[in-house]
This record gives C-alpha cells, sequence and structure tokens, in this order.
C-alpha cells in the first residue's frame, strides 16, 4: 500500500481560520544600550540576598603539601668536535661503504658543475655571436636609412 500514490484532487476545506494578528510595531522593550549598561552597571542591594543564604561552612585551614623531589638527570658526556687544527690528529673511522657512497656523490657534483660550467661558456658564446649579428643588422639598417635619405634628397628636392 502506497501512502502518497493516491493524490486528491481539489482544494481542502479547513473551515473558518482565525485572522492574522497586526503587528507589533509599537512596543518599547526598554532595552538600554551597551556603552549605557557598561558606564551605569546596575547592581542589586547586597542586603536583599544575603539574607537568604544560608552562612558559609567552616573551612579546614589549608596544609602546604612538600613538594616533591625531583629525579635528577645524568649529564651527557662532552663529545670533541671535529676540527682541523689539531696538534694531535686522531684517526677517523668510517664504514667503506659510506665512504664509497660520498665519493660517489662527490664525482657526481664535480661532474655536475663541469658541465654547468660548460653550459655557462656556451650561453656566453651564443650571446657574443647574437650581440653581433644585432650590431650588423643595426649597421644595415643606417645603410639603407642613408641611402633612402640621399634619394630623398635628390628625387624630391628637384620637385620643389
Amino acid at each position: 500500500m502506497s501512502w502518497f500514490s493516491h493524490k486528491k484532487e481539489g482544494k481542502r476545506d479547513f473551515g473558518d481560520l482565525p485572522a492574522l494578528p497586526e503587528p507589533m510595531t509599537n512596543i518599547n522593550f526598554n532595552i538600554p544600550k551597551r556603552s549605557d549598561f557598561l558606564e551605569n552597571p546596575i547592581f542589586p542591594d547586597n542586603d536583599e540576598y544575603t539574607q537568604s543564604l544560608p552562612p558559609l561552612p567552616e573551612t579546614k585551614p589549608r596544609q602546604e603539601l612538600p613538594m616533591p623531589s625531583m629525579p635528577k638527570i645524568p649529564s651527557i658526556p662532552k663529545t670533541k668536535s671535529f676540527t682541523g687544527n689539531s696538534e694531535n690528529p686522531e684517526p677517523i673511522f668510517i664504514r667503506l661503504d659510506n665512504f664509497q657512497a660520498t665519493l660517489r656523490a662527490f664525482t657526481e657534483i664535480k661532474s655536475r658543475i663541469n658541465e654547468i660550467e660548460h653550459l655557462l661558456t656556451r650561453t656566453k658564446e651564443l650571446k657574443e655571436k647574437e650581440q653581433k649579428e644585432l650590431e650588423e643588422w643595426e649597421r644595415e639598417l643606417q645603410g639603407l636609412k642613408a641611402r633612402m635619405d640621399s634619394i630623398d634628397k635628390t628625387l624630391f628636392n628637384k620637385l620643389e
């Protein structure tokens, strides 16, 4: 059985409904502004409230609790730092695989630096070549400009 499948056609009659209430626009709630409240706070009389309250029970004086003792932390032994100017050079021991990995990384860095140097010199060469071509174009342009001026003077000055 489906609850929503059968829709009745037509309007339902609810009878006589009450009228809507009129808007309440002229009500004054006398709410103080925040600034007025902060400047002139209203406190109730203390006598009024203290009479209705029961007396406070007596409290025992506080006892000072002893501070727990902190366990002592063992000090970390100081290690010697590596300095290159040692009077008594001591041998440094490292694992062979770590040494080989470091050596490989070092040679890789060297090869990358050489590659960067090569690219930098090639870039400088290209820049110089480009600069020379630009200067040559500028000279050609100046030559064309001079020819145009001479043609202009010879042809068009005769017309005037």
